[in-house]
């Protein structure tokens, strides 16, 4: 589909075309918030990091 091709639809149909397509993305948004999808920031944890850090501070009140 070229440029001409969306042009002469967009003249053929008006404001129809362009109701029909904010109302097709306005779907679509509805259909994504309900899925919520990508919505939660999720923290990653290292598990051993944490361990290896639990481990040091022991150690560091054994020497004090």
């Amino acid at each position: 589909m070229n440029e001409t091709d969306v042009q002469y639809w967009q003249r053929v149909l008006g404001p129809a075309y362009h109701n029909h397509v904010i109302q097709t993305l306005r779907e679509q948004e509805e259909v994504a918030k309900t899925l919520g999808k990508g919505k939660r920031v999720r923290k990653q944890i290292n598990y051993a990091e944490q361990e290896m850090m639990a481990a040091a501070a022991d150690s560091a009140k054994v020497w004090q």
